[in-house]
């Protein structure tokens, strides 16, 4: 689930609101604190700056939560928050928080155009 915040009319996505529920309890998270979700065997992490959420949901189902302008998927397995992204080498993405990721072939395309909107986006690609 997904709360939004409105500011003058616009929505707020820094102080948008993340729920999730996991072994009978409610988390709620700032959406700009999450790096990136990963998911195997049905189960998706969270990758969050306190560490990591491990909840009974698919990959597929918590995408559809997240802002289409601020996260991507770049492989059968992750979604990346692109505003945790520190660099980018070929078809490795590192994330703000260390970790590296890779972007699967098929992805790349797509996920090179949302980060290029992304940065323009957000004044950082001119």
């Amino acid at each position: 689930m997904k709360i939004a915040c409105f500011i003058n009319g616009k929505e707020d996505l820094r102080h948008t609101k993340y729920i999730t529920f996991f072994n009978g309890e409610t988390f709620v998270f700032n959406i700009s604190d999450i790096f990136y979700l990963e998911s195997y065997y049905r189960k998706t992490s969270l990758m969050i700056k306190e560490g990591s959420l491990r909840i009974n949901a698919r990959l597929n189902d918590e995408e559809v939560k997240l802002p289409k302008d601020w996260f991507v998927r770049i492989n059968r397995h992750n979604i990346v928050n692109m505003h945790h992204i520190n660099s980018l080498k070929g078809d490795e993405v590192e994330m703000s928080n260390g970790e590296v990721l890779y972007i699967s072939y098929g992805r790349k395309k797509e996920f090179e155009k949302c980060y290029r909107d992304f940065l323009k986006l957000n004044c950082i690609l001119v």
